[in-house]
């Protein structure tokens, strides 16, 4: 693995496989901000994005959807196969602690008054 590290750029160069439209070599211009990348490509996703919060919040809470989102894909999976293992019973937890915790979750915003996109730290 240490002679990967030593190769000089040239050497790599020569060595990757273009992709249309991927940049290799750093522009003068600079990348496009989260917030405008997500927008265009990801408009569901918008929303995490568009606050007044920092952007390192803004980025645990896009990365925590995304996270969420391949847990319930996968756990839906599970439960269309075979009823015979021990994923179903798994699963079953899973999707009873999601709803245990978003129930919570609003009791807890009606309690203190916070508006429905905040949380409770």
């Amino acid at each position: 693995l240490g002679s990967f590290y030593e190769l000089s750029p040239e050497v790599i160069s020569e060595a990757l496989i273009e992709i249309p439209g991927a940049r290799i070599h750093p522009t003068s211009e600079p990348m496009p901000p989260l917030d405008q990348v997500v927008s265009e490509r990801f408009p569901e996703l918008a929303v995490f994005v568009e606050d007044d919060r920092s952007p390192m919040l803004r980025r645990l809470d896009l990365i925590e959807s995304a996270l969420e989102h391949v847990l319930e894909s996968e756990v839906r999976k599970i439960l269309g196969g075979d009823p015979f293992t021990v994923g179903i019973i798994l699963s079953y937890f899973v999707l009873k602690a999601r709803e245990v915790r978003r129930i919570v979750g609003m009791l807890n915003r009606r309690r203190y008054g916070f508006r429905s996109r905040e949380r409770m730290s």
